[in-house]
């Protein structure tokens, strides 16, 4: 990490700052630039104390949420310029090391929000039926004459009744996905298969064995 000076990422709008030199605790790392909190010392206190955390969390989350709103350019910014240097591959090792917490927090937290995630769908309907709208043209035009319907409709005919058997939702996968990064495949049967939702969402458009 470059050696900088609180002073000199305030003036450059630095969301942190390191100086090489330990905090009184011992340890050598970057520091909150706002409060020159040493973070070593605030990661190990919020793992420690996540009751606290949490109920400062839930005290704040309207100032929050109104804060990142008056700053949404500036912070989808900042996210984007982390993702794209390491932010996706650490996303990535973090969702393999804990993909069992990663589904338990999700049904978790789907239970917790149904009312407000309804209301965000109902709010954003027109959002939700041009995806939906988009994937149809998409389907139609990778639909080729051949195709063979019926055998199409069993494979989501054999969803439902999966999701149905097992109480878990699954969805209707294409192998070679429509949308590809490097290729495209085809909406007809032979590229279609039935897994469990969590697997289709975590494949996004990348083809999985």
């Amino acid at each position: 990490m470059v050696v900088i000076s609180r002073r000199e990422a305030k003036q450059k709008g630095l969301p942190r700052y390191f100086t090489g030199n330990p905090c009184k605790h011992g340890h050598i790392s970057e520091r909150q630039t706002s409060k020159g909190e040493c973070i070593e010392c605030k990661r190990i206190w919020q793992a420690s104390n996540p009751e606290k955390r949490n109920a400062w969390y839930i005290a704040n989350r309207e100032r929050l949420r109104q804060k990142r709103n008056q700053n949404r350019e500036e912070v989808n910014r900042k996210k984007r310029e982390w993702f794209s240097k390491v932010g996706h591959i650490r996303a990535k090792e973090y969702r393999a090391e804990n993909a069992e917490q990663i589904r338990r927090y999700s049904k978790q937290y789907y239970e917790r929000n149904k009312d407000r995630l309804k209301e965000y769908r109902e709010e954003n309907k027109a959002r939700y039926d041009a995806h939906c709208r988009a994937r149809q043209a998409r389907q139609y035009k990778a639909t080729p004459p051949w195709a063979c319907i019926e055998s199409i409709s069993l494979k989501y005919k054999e969803r439902n009744a999966m999701s149905a058997l097992t109480g878990i939702p699954h969805h209707v996968d294409h192998v070679i996905p429509l949308n590809g990064d490097n290729v495209c495949g085809l909406h007809v049967q032979n590229n279609l298969r039935v897994i469990p939702a969590r697997d289709n969402m975590r494949k996004k458009n990348q083809c999985m064995q």
